[in-house]
Order: C-alpha cells, then sequence, then structure tokens
C-alpha cells in the first residue's frame, strides 16, 4: 500500500543501525530527523548503564515525548526502538506512518555492539530488548529490511526512499 507519507520511524533493537540510517534518509530527503534516544530521561539512561533493562512504565513517557515532537513537523524522519506495537500506536498515533523495521541477526547485533564507542546501551541489553520485540505486520504500514553483516548504508537507504518514492 504506497501512501503520501508525513512519519517515517526507522526502527529495530539497539545496534541495527537506526540512527545512521534516518541521518542518511533525512540527508538525502532533506526532511528532518528526531533521535528517540535524545528524549529518554535521565532515570532511563542510568538503568540502561547499569544493565537494568526498561519496561512499559518507563517507555510510554519517553515514546510520548517523541510523538510530542514529530507533530511539530509536517514531515519527518524518526530512529526509535519501536519495539512493541502499542509503542509504534503511540507514536503513529494521528499521522500516516510508514514503519521501517531494520532486521538484524543477532550474531551482527552483538558483533556491531561490542564494537560500538560513547553509547549507554551495553550488550547485555541485547536479550531483553530482542525478547521484547513484536515484529510489525504490514497491517502496521511497516516495511521489514533485512540487514546482513556487511550491507552499506546506501543500499538501505536506497530500498526505503524507493518505498517512499523519494
Amino acid at each position: 500500500m504506497q501512501m503520501n507519507w508525513d512519519t517515517v520511524v526507522i526502527m529495530g533493537v539497539s545496534g541495527c543501525g537506526k540512527s545512521s540510517v534516518a541521518e542518511e534518509i533525512s540527508r538525502r530527503s532533506q526532511w528532518a530527523m528526531i533521535e528517540g534516544d535524545r528524549f529518554h530521561s535521565v532515570e532511563n539512561i542510568e538503568k540502561m548503564k547499569k544493565g537494568i533493562p526498561l519496561d512499559d512504565f518507563d517507555r510510554f513517557p519517553w515514546l510520548k515525548s517523541i510523538r510530542e515532537e514529530i507533530s511539530r513537523y509536517a514531515t519527518v524522519i524518526v530512529s526509535c526502538s519501536a519495539l512493541k506495537q502499542s509503542y509504534r500506536q503511540i507514536l503513529g498515533e494521528g499521522r500516516i506512518s510508514l514503519f521501517v523495521f531494520l532486521d538484524v541477526s543477532k550474531e551482527d547485533l552483538l558483533r556491531r555492539l561490542e564494537t560500538r564507542n560513547g553509547h549507554f546501551f551495553p550488550t547485555s541489553l541485547l536479550d531483553s530488548q530482542l525478547s521484547s520485540l513484536q515484529r510489525p505486520t504490514e497491517e502496521e504500514n511497516a516495511l521489514t529490511i533485512t540487514v546482513q553483516q556487511f550491507t552499506p548504508i546506501e543500499s538501505i537507504v536506497d530500498r526505503i526512499l524507493e518505498y517512499l518514492k523519494c
């Protein structure tokens, strides 16, 4: 189902490449970009640094603050884990939203997380995100892209932009 999207959420578990893909789409499309991690509370970041998984109680205020920021734009690219259908409903409320799920194997995710510097998310939390993940469905206006270890960001972005017809 092709539509004129006003919100594109690049989603998936930590380490899948959400931010890099969203930044490149924003650069090439000239759409504004929202980095979901910037909206975490200090408490959420501290919990994750300590290896404590976030729960719905932690995530709902975070998602609502991202949703509030989304409402400020006519068109916007968002990087956000959006792990559960209920989270995607919050993010997409009142918008024509496409959710792009970057599907990466656990082995590749671990490799990426182990080599990432300067991020608050520890490798030890990957299993909790994978167990929370509810893969999006076509009924949710979702596009799934399988990303392998050496898939270039450019080819992922090309595929998304072709889908969006930008």
